[in-house]
């Protein structure tokens, strides 16, 4: 009880604006980086710079454009909504890219078991092809060659 009492009469007036400072300032990091992060703009020197600058950078972060995650270049909303770049092409998540990976690799399997080797084939180059660099697409490239291995 002493120790509160004490506390409170220790507080001012300049620790309670100090405080206040930064818990504005933290919320403003965390509100601005997120927005940042959202828009694929880098979340760390918004949400610093934000945590200044609150009102300012939140209304820049509203009318700035989202970035292509791939070439840096402005979309426009249209561009976004479609998940489509004018520079790279279609922009997917990394989960759904491999999700989508993994239930071609699925699909092409099950045709190889069913004897449809040439469309196995196909399809397992298309996945090579569409998805390079991903689990799945080292996968087809194992299936492939095994393939081949057994038509010669």
């Amino acid at each position: 009880m002493l120790n509160e009492w004490l506390l409170l009469q220790l507080m001012d007036a300049e620790t309670e604006k100090i405080a206040g400072f930064i818990l504005s300032y933290i919320a403003g990091i965390v509100v601005l980086g997120l927005m940042a992060a959202g828009k694929n703009r880098d979340y760390m020197a918004w949400g610093l710079i934000g945590g200044l600058f609150c009102c300012p950078c939140f209304i820049a972060l509203l009318f700035l454009p989202t970035l292509c995650p791939k070439c840096r270049r402005p979309l426009l909303a249209t561009e976004w909504r479609r998940r489509e770049c004018p520079t790279c092409g279609q922009l997917d998540r990394p989960r759904q890219t491999a999700g989508r990976a993994e239930a071609l690799l699925l699909k092409a399997t099950k045709l190889e078991n069913q004897g449809q080797a040439q469309k196995a084939a196909e399809m397992y180059k298309d996945v090579i092809d569409a998805y390079p660099g991903t689990e799945a697409a080292h996968d087809a490239q194992k299936s492939l060659d095994s393939l081949r291995e057994r038509l010669k």
